[in-house]
């Protein structure tokens, strides 16, 4: 189950970073900007609990 929720989160990251990268610029920020918040908002924030 961990693993499959890594792979999504990877693929999430993934495809964001390509779509703004065909966006350019400014949209490749704002494209990881709402990988980020999809990944704290769905899958909760990271702490260092966590990788303990």
């Amino acid at each position: 189950m961990t693993t499959a929720i890594i792979f999504l989160q990877l693929a999430i990251v993934v495809a964001l970073i390509f779509k703004g990268a065909r966006v350019g610029g400014i949209g490749l920020g704002i494209y990881c900007m709402v990988g980020v918040f999809i990944l704290v908002t769905y899958f909760g924030p990271l702490t260092a609990w966590a990788i303990l």
